[in-house]
């Protein structure tokens, strides 16, 4: 039996873990006869005009997406749709879910949010009687399995993954005489905290002087972060913009400490890509993030909210060689079973039973 996946999703031209797990789970299909792959992305490319004016913008696209849907959902058998919260949620994964139920297909909702439990909660009487319409709920941690539960749904793991051979390093993983550079690679926005980044890396460098801090991302908050690193008299602050995840690599092989502020978060790609690329994390202990990061094992958590703290476990760590070559050591070993052929043969189980 030919299987039939539709994947509904934001487009590549949206930097995030969602379209990356997608690209992954085609290309892995791609050589398998009884698999047919199509995508439909949630968004689409409007004319710079009217992506100025956001009640407009929001309208027009949800047409062109829903246009794109109807007939994509009549060719699949199967529905997997990525999913985030609050508005995104209405206006993507909701419509194919209905759309879905209605002509019968199984849909499993795909569904990666750190504010999963603030959303299950607000939004309730919206959401909730949606997401019972899924055949399957899909979350890439025990910590969104835990949230699901508690709002009454039952919720499969599967994990998100990466493209290891990108990732992994071929140096050694000691940090021999290196300078301390430093590498974040969340997007601009307020529940990153990019800006406790900046913050703790200006008690870094009073510390180690010769320190440098590479900011990979764009969004809504960039002017006040480059304000921010200029107002604070910090030279060796590198704001790069967005980077293709085809890339972004390059920049891990660059470095040898990830530090990151987020205080809303799931199971961030960018952690694990750190992890498989050697660097040392040193990351706020938000949401899932202990889940998979274990304090001093193969990785240091300190309080969200807290520069001083991050700054304290970069200086401690990087002073510490013996401690920073385990703590990576573990790390490396442990970003194994991030990889994406594994992960994928979950998916093409779950394929099987739906179908």
């Amino acid at each position: 039996m030919s299987r039939k996946i539709l994947i509904i999703v934001a487009s590549d031209s949206i930097v995030g873990g969602h379209s990356v797990q997608a690209r992954e789970l085609q290309a892995y299909f791609a050589g398998k006869n009884n698999f047919s792959y199509k995508r439909c992305g949630i968004d689409s490319k409007l004319p710079e005009f009217i992506r100025k004016i956001k009640f407009l913008r929001t309208v027009i696209n949800e047409l062109f997406y829903l246009s794109k849907l109807l007939p994509n959902i009549c060719w699949a058998n199967i529905l997997h749709i990525f999913s985030a919260s609050y508005w995104s949620f209405l206006l993507g994964p909701a419509p194919a879910l209905l759309i879905g139920k209605l002509f019968k297909k199984k849909v499993i909702l795909n569904y990666h949010s750190g504010e999963a439990d603030d959303h299950l909660t607000r939004w309730r009487k919206i959401v909730k009687p949606i997401i019972r319409l899924a055949d399957e709920i899909v979350v890439p941690s025990e910590y969104l399995k835990e949230i699901f539960s508690r709002h009454g749904f039952p919720a499969r793991v599967i994990s998100n993954s990466i493209e290891l051979q990108r990732f992994v390093m071929s140096r050694s993983v000691s940090l021999s005489n290196d300078t301390l550079k430093i590498l974040c690679t969340r997007n601009f926005e307020a529940h990153y905290r990019v800006d406790l980044v900046i913050d703790a890396f200006r008690e870094v460098k009073n510390r180690a002087p010769d320190a440098t801090l590479t900011l990979i991302g764009d969004g809504s908050q960039r002017g006040h972060l480059e304000q921010l690193a200029q107002k604070l008299g910090l030279r060796d602050v590198r704001f790069v913009g967005a980077v293709a995840n085809s890339e972004i690599h390059k920049f891990y092989q660059n470095a040898n400490l990830y530090m990151n502020a987020s205080v809303v978060d799931n199971m961030p790609l960018s952690l694990m890509e750190a992890m498989a690329s050697g660097l040392l994390v040193v990351s706020s202990d938000a949401g899932g993030i202990p889940y998979f990061i274990k304090n001093n094992l193969n990785g240091i958590l300190v309080p969200c909210n807290n520069p001083m703290a991050l700054a304290n476990a970069a200086i401690e760590v990087y002073r510490d060689r013996d401690r920073w070559n385990r703590i990576q050591a573990n790390a490396l070993q442990d970003s194994w079973a991030f990889g994406s052929d594994e992960v994928c043969r979950s998916w093409e189980k779950l394929y099987a039973q739906l179908s």
